[in-house]
């Protein structure tokens, strides 16, 4: 199962990752997907695939300012579906999308975890202020 992160707000507007089995967010260098502003945390957040409830998993890594999962405070592993937001420190929206086919052919998620490496691509175009 494959998946992906598209950023919707914030300076990488556009900027969609790749998830195969695990993603890692936050500012320190050593996340799959970094993003440098000032309230997100060092290791903020991780998402995985947990094999056993063949679902998506995410889970806060005891941020400063939070991950919202459509608008709620993520405080224990929760399970993701198509199309949820999830908000990284209110700074960052991330819409979380799985790869079609696998929206048709898999069975209903669940919850829990195993690694991989997502690529993060460019942002097709530069992003728009909006006033």
């Amino acid at each position: 199962m494959f998946a992906r992160l598209f950023c919707k707000t914030g300076q990488l507007t556009g900027v969609s990752c790749e998830i195969k089995d695990e993603v890692t967010i936050g500012k320190g260098t050593g996340n799959t997907l970094q993003l440098d502003a000032a309230p997100i945390s060092t290791k903020h957040a991780r998402i995985f695939f947990d094999t056993k409830a063949n679902s998506y998993i995410i889970e806060d890594l005891g941020s400063r300012n939070g991950t919202r999962l459509d608008g709620v405070r993520v405080r224990e592993k929760e399970r993701l579906g198509q199309l949820h937001i999830i908000t990284f420190a209110e700074k960052y929206d991330f819409i979380f999308q799985l790869r079609q086919e696998d929206v048709k052919s898999s069975p209903s998620p669940a919850k829990t975890s195993a690694p991989a490496q997502p690529v993060v691509s460019p942002p097709a175009k530069a992003p728009e202020k909006i006033e």
